[in-house]
């Protein structure tokens, strides 16, 4: 066996800072030094950016050759014991005096601390003695570590880079002093007395600053076990109500609860919250809704960093010193002192984060965006959850009778035409149909490289070669997917679908639907709504009730054609025309009257329009529009030449060029990490017209909700439409709020856009009537 080279630190041995990597790469073997490869090009700019000379910093890796294929598991094939490296390590850093350590990666993170799950631990300041398992005779003393991200895993995905550069931060702050003085002391006041509870609420109820409110509850939220409250970011209360069994006197539970309904529902008491739709929901009975609520974090941290998870323990990385502490309680099996001080930190981290959130905000100028409009539209979208949704529960019955008729009667008919039994969900039994028994292209999937026989495959084939096996087989995957999402029992005790609707689930401010956290309520985003599987007759008006929604008309076209500047576009929509013929009569060199709805020529028009805009690859456009790829890339190229759409193309990208940031006309901003080139790019040119449009629409909800009646509400938000609930006699006010409401205008490079509004109303989701 060849004796691996050896690659040893480097730096001067009275570093400030010292730095731990994983191993040698290809490149550190062959110069004979650490990170001097791509991953250590990254590592040194951004050291340089955040103030760090790396020159000044000693740099080393746990394990000093470079192991097979660059696989820490494989160190073994070369005669390498990863714990005899994790020991030579620390006789390496013992003569060291460094303020702090850098641990690059998981490796490295193991080495010094004995933790795993770098993602979780990144952005830490915590304690390193010497050894592992830490004696305390191996140092003089307690060196700071600070986890981060490996450069090379940047490398493969740059979508963390903020991350690591904030960890880098923090570093360079760190390494001023050898000393812990960062991390806040905080005071938790746990098993409190009865007397001390109530004392600590009547002082909160003259509390003129934001406090922090924080539950924890069993999986279903069925059981609460604490009620947590901070004062300040140093302080807390964690209010016990169940242990072993309920832990307060049923007099003085009561007491605490009345207590906690002044305070929570008092006005001038302002709250944060992190996901205030969960402690909404949970803490409702018991106390009524929670108002004001100042800040939900997780909403204006989403605002700040949509490409971002929004976790608190991520947001406790970027913006404290707070050591991660996620997993303590668990770590303790939950056992309820753990569990309280837990609670208590909770408390104590989300109001230091609201206020360096509310910081940034005010810089950047979106306080008002987030304050006066995306605040005001998570709670009505609460509301919305918490009213819920009428179903019809007869009408559920029928269709689930009818689609069981109709799937037994199709599965003998495809059985008798095959001369066999197939199983219609089996990919392998459907893929030797399609492409053995019958014969047919074969279709292969754009993401595995593999045969495919899913839904877009088989209608495509369908469309070019109309076997009747297929027509068959898609029929009774639409049947089992409306049943098994759509006809279960998903509704409450009420009779009303309480879907979770969440607002910070997109980058673009697009909302999502979801089961709640009793696990019912249903994904309304895609309950079908043409004519073939239309179901949403089970959504229905509350009796003496009407539906009204508004719906924008071709929002994100319209919104394509100002930013774009083209005058033939603009005048299309202006005048009330069809873009879609329009935009087929210049690729078509027909007149409009030949290209109108149902032509092959609008048809490709509309979609080709969809493509360009967002620089949808010619496959995946030829794939859309069941046309060549070369006619594809033909009709690509003259819609973006003809209209426009290049230009604007060219000016999205020299904005990102500046600062990799776009702000939209309504505010909304956002920066885009990841590499540069044709992927950041498309998810660019769409960004703009998709978020104008969405927060074009939530914006006029907010307006809506505060101009209805009493009695009417807004229960859902689905793409370009609001769902409105209201009584029969307030059909025609509802509508005429709506309308006029959003037709209030966009600017967009100086030119004001009015998107037009289509008003249906109706007893149920499905028969509505357009409102003349």
């Amino acid at each position: 066996m060849v004796e691996p080279k050896r690659v040893g630190g480097e730096g001067p041995l009275d570093a400030k800072i010292v730095i731990i990597g994983e191993a040698p790469g290809e490149h550190e073997e062959r110069l004979g030094r650490p990170f001097v490869g791509p991953a250590g090009t990254l590592l040194n700019k951004v050291l340089a950016e955040v103030g760090i000379d790396r020159t000044q910093c000693y740099v080393t890796n746990v394990v000093k050759v470079r192991p097979p294929a660059n696989k820490i598991p494989r160190l073994g094939e070369i005669g390498v014991d990863l714990s005899t490296c994790e020991e030579e390590l620390h006789e390496e850093l013992s003569p060291l005096k460094p303020n702090v350590i850098v641990l690059l990666g998981n490796t490295a993170l193991t080495a010094l601390t004995g933790n795993t799950r770098i993602h979780d631990w990144r952005g830490s300041i915590l304690k390193y003695i010497g050894c592992n398992p830490p004696k305390a005779s191996a140092m003089h003393s307690t060196r700071k570590v600070i986890p981060t991200l490996h450069p090379a895993a940047l490398l493969r995905n740059m979508s963390d880079l903020p991350l690591f550069q904030a960890d880098l931060q923090k570093v360079k702050v760190e390494s001023e002093s050898p000393g812990f003085e960062n991390i806040m002391e905080r005071e938790y006041i746990t098993a409190p007395t009865f007397e001390v509870v109530m004392d600590y609420l009547e002082e909160l109820m003259s509390n003129d600053q934001p406090i922090g409110l924080d539950i924890e509850t069993d999986m279903g939220a069925n059981i609460i076990y604490c009620v947590g409250l901070a004062s300040s970011v140093t302080s807390a209360i964690v209010i016990p109500f169940y242990t072993t069994g309920p832990y307060w006197s049923e007099s003085q539970e009561v007491a605490i609860w009345q207590k906690l309904r002044e305070v929570l529902c008092l006005s001038s008491v302002k709250k944060v919250i992190q996901n205030e739709h969960f402690e909404k929901t949970v803490l409702e009975p018991w106390i009524g809704t929670i108002s004001p609520v100042w800040m939900d974090t997780m909403v204006a941290f989403h605002i700040l960093h949509p490409e971002f998870k929004k976790a608190l323990k991520l947001q406790t990385s970027l913006y404290t010193n707070e050591p991660f502490y996620k997993d303590d309680a668990k770590n303790a099996n939950y056992e309820a002192t753990a569990l309280w001080k837990y609670n208590g930190q909770d408390c104590c981290v989300m109001l230091e984060i609201a206020f360096k959130l509310e910081a940034e905000l005010r810089e950047l100028n979106l306080w008002e965006f987030f304050y006066e409009f995306q605040m005001p539209f998570s709670h009505i979208m609460w509301e919305a959850s918490h009213k819920g949704i009428l179903v019809n529960q007869q009408r559920v019955k029928e269709l689930r009778d009818k689609v069981k008729a109709d799937t037994a009667e199709l599965t003998e008919e495809l059985n008798t035409l095959l001369g066999y039994e197939i199983n219609v969900n089996s990919p392998k039994q459907i893929a030797d149909l399609v492409y053995n028994k019958l014969k047919l292209p074969k279709r292969i999937s754009r993401t595995t490289g593999n045969l495919t026989t899913n839904e877009e495959a088989l209608v495509k084939l369908y469309q070019k070669h109309p076997v009747p096996a297929l027509q068959i087989i898609l029929k009774l995957r639409q049947l089992k997917k409306m049943t098994s999402t759509y006809l279960k029992k998903s509704w409450d005790e009420d009779g009303r679908i309480h879907p979770s609707w969440r607002t910070t689930a997109a980058v673009t401010g697009r909302i999502g639907c979801s089961k709640n956290i009793r696990k019912t309520g249903l994904p309304l985003m895609g309950m079908p709504k043409d004519k073939r599987e239309n179901i949403r007759d089970i959504i229905v008006a509350d009796p003496g009730h009407s539906l009204v929604a508004p719906d924008l008309s071709q929002v994100e076209a319209r919104i394509v054609a100002y930013l774009s500047e083209d005058p033939r576009m603009i005048k299309v929509f202006e005048d009330g025309d069809d873009i879609h013929a329009m935009v087929a009569s210049w690729l078509y060199k027909k007149p409009m009257s030949e290209c109108g709805k149902g032509t092959i020529e609008r048809n490709r028009a509309k979609a080709c329009v969809h493509a360009g805009n967002y620089d949808i690859g010619k496959n995946k456009f030829a794939f859309i529009a069941d046309i060549p790829a070369k006619d594809a890339e033909w009709l690509l190229m003259q819609y973006k030449t003809i209209f426009n759409i290049k230009q604007w193309h060219e000016q999205v990208i020299a904005q990102l060029r500046k600062n990799r940031t776009l702000i939209t006309p309504l505010g909304r901003r956002r920066t885009f990490y990841g590499w540069w080139g044709d992927d950041l790019f498309r998810t660019a040119y769409a960004h703009v017209p998709q978020s104008t449009a969405v927060d074009h629409l939530n914006m006029g909800a907010v307006s809506i909700a505060r101009q209805l009646p009493r009695e009417a509400q807004i229960l859902m938000q689905v793409h370009d439409e609001l769902v409105i609930q209201c009584k029969d006699e307030n059909v025609k006010l509802v509508s005429e709020i709506c309308t006029t409401t959003l037709l209030k205008p966009i600017t967009i490079k100086g030119r004001e856009l009015i998107i037009p509004v289509n008003v249906e109303i109706g007893k149920n989701w499905k028969d509505m009537k357009e409102v003349k």
